[in-house]
């Protein structure tokens, strides 16, 4: 089997993934969820996932009950890995099973563990003979072609995403500054709020007009910069809603809630 051909089965599992996570996370939700870590349609833990069991769990494929319980173990070891490798890097947790029955430091839980077991069988004994079967047809050249745009786009998305996560823990810094330097100021005691920073907002909007005083002007433009600044991280933070934070978590309930007001302006500005 070519580099190319296996670079392709590990884009289409994690398109599948991807699409799985969208309906799954969508219908708990009841709206459209754009859940990924990449900006494309893909989630990369699925295209992992899903080459490991079909080429490491091939032994198993004779035995339906064995082949169910590997796929669950080994695609939840290898969750629970990511979920490890993702916060001793970015400081993050970005998903949290702690509220679920039968979990593991709410990197995975049982229920996780069982579908993914689901998804395993179906994949060996259905799925991947169709995706087989599909690439199977595109000729060598063609397959070659296709495989190095798609690195291509992949290596530009993921540099973008890291990028955008190197510069959000500068950012939930940068917040952290702010409110050090609005609770020290005595002239901002009586207008700003941490648990409503919408209304902070349009009463410190309104302070500013009365009193166009050097220190409420700076503030009033370091918060709006904060909540534009809030706006590039809008995709990470819907797919991700219940992302914590281990050095800056209070900053980034914050940050959470400046996006919110930022989306509600945005809806006010277009309607």
């Amino acid at each position: 089997m070519s580099n190319s051909v296996l670079f392709l089965y590990f884009i289409i599992y994690s398109v599948i993934g991807w699409i799985s996570e969208v309906v799954y996370c969508s219908l708990i939700e009841k709206k459209f969820v754009n859940r990924g870590f990449l900006r494309g349609p893909l989630c990369p833990i699925y295209g992992f996932g899903g080459l490991l069991v079909v080429f490491a769990l091939e032994p198993f494929a004779g035995n339906p009950v064995a082949l169910f319980f590997a796929a669950a173990a080994l695609t939840t070891a290898l969750e629970y890995a990511t979920g490890w490798a993702l916060e001793a890097i970015f400081n993050t947790k970005w998903w949290d099973y702690s509220r679920w029955r039968f979990n593991l430091h709410g990197r995975i839980c049982l229920v996780n563990s069982l579908m993914f077991g689901v998804m395993g069988f179906l994949g060996v004994y259905y799925l991947h003979p169709l995706i087989e079967r599909v690439v199977a047809l595109v000729p060598p050249p063609a397959a070659r072609i296709a495989a190095a745009v798609l690195f291509g786009a992949v290596s530009l998305d993921f540099f973008l995403t890291l990028r955008d996560l190197v510069n959000f823990a500068d950012r939930l810094a940068m917040l952290g500054e702010y409110m050090e330097g609005v609770r020290e100021s005595l002239s901002s005691r009586d207008w700003f709020d941490e648990l409503d920073l919408k209304k902070s907002l349009e009463l410190m909007k309104e302070r500013v007009l009365q009193d166009r005083s050097e220190l409420n002007v700076r503030l009033a433009e370091r918060l709006e910069f904060l909540v534009q600044r809030s706006k590039d991280m809008r995709r990470l933070m819907r797919a991700f809603p219940g992302m914590r934070s281990r050095r800056h978590n209070a900053q980034l309930d914050l940050f959470k809630k400046l996006h919110r007001i930022g989306e509600r302006i945005r809806r006010r500005d277009e309607a």
